[in-house]
């Protein structure tokens, strides 16, 4: 009996979430944005590791980074980069059994992140020092950082399709696919696992201190996808809507400060197009308590 599955020459890394180039414009400015999102499969057990009445079971500890970039092309200097999100994790990848599904969830995913920004202004001297010479840019410097516990998982669902039979040499019919991603942060009031976070307010006076979990910790997104039989039209053969919506859970902010983001994905051949407009809290670690409104346009990579 085989504990763990290995295969030297399997490429075990794969995308943790989509990865984009998009001009984004938010906050009064313009920007090239790219999202970076890689996931490395450390181990992977074998079904028959776990107990068989297990509905799902731990098939691999992965590790997972979000790396989320920009820099000014349009309004100032476009050097340097300027470091938006750092999101390395570590978490186990839950599968079902044959035939055997919680509400029909794809799978389960459970870990423990650590997100920030890989910025270094931490107090108000360095604050005000940069302040000096950059006015508001200097907001982008300031320094966020927490750990949180991750949960989250996957729902699919092919509403009044038929799927083609295993033989077909092409799509012959348009297929419709509605993906619900449910997920949730658990901050636990550290960063980099016995430090503080780094949540204090202080390019401005506040009435009270905000906390990330006033604005984040539940998530929610939905995706409706339509594949096409290839058109002559530039090849038009794919497209999703898809809508996001996150929310804080601390007491007596609960659901209370609502962030959205929609966004239309089409395919002309083997161009994935991809627009999106938010509102909401952030969308920056760096500011998460300031509501703002943004849109962006660029093509989803992989």
């Amino acid at each position: 009996m085989l504990f763990f599955n290995y295969d030297l020459y399997e490429n075990r890394e794969s995308d943790w979430h989509e990865n984009d180039v998009v001009i984004a414009s938010d906050h009064g400015e313009s920007r090239i944005q790219f999202l970076m999102s890689l996931k490395y499969e450390l181990l992977q057990y074998s079904p028959d590791f776990w107990n068989s009445r297990w509905a799902y079971y731990p098939q691999g500890l992965n590790l997972a980074y979000d790396g989320l970039y920009d820099f000014y092309w349009f309004s100032r200097a476009s050097s340097p980069v300027v470091s938006r999100t750092q999101n390395p994790g570590i978490f186990l990848h839950f599968l079902p059994r044959k035939n055997i599904r919680f509400f029909n969830a794809d799978f389960l995913d459970a870990g423990w992140f650590h997100e920030s920004n890989g910025q270094t202004t931490t107090n108000i001297a360095q604050y005000n020092a940069l302040y000096a010479t950059e006015g508001d840019h200097a907001q982008d410097s300031v320094h966020r950082g927490w750990d949180y516990w991750y949960l989250g998982s996957k729902f699919t669902y092919l509403p009044f399709d038929d799927l083609e039979v295993r033989s077909a040499q092409a799509i012959t019919k348009a297929h419709q696919l509605f993906t619900f991603l449910p997920s949730f942060r658990f901050y636990d009031g550290h960063q980099g696992v016995a430090g503080a976070v780094s949540e204090n307010v202080f390019w401005k006076p506040v009435g009270f201190q905000p906390y990330i979990y006033d604005y984040d910790g539940i998530r929610a997104a939905f995706t409706w996808e339509t594949i096409f039989p290839d058109a002559t039209f530039m090849h038009f053969h794919y497209v999703a809507l898809g809508a996001e919506f996150r929310t804080g859970y601390n007491a007596g902010f609960f659901a209370a400060n609502w962030s959205k983001k929609f966004t239309l994905t089409f395919k002309t051949g083997y161009f994935p197009w991809y627009v999106y407009y938010s509102n909401g809290y952030g969308p920056y670690i760096s500011d998460y308590s300031t509501w703002s409104q943004g849109w962006g346009m660029g093509i989803r990579l992989w």
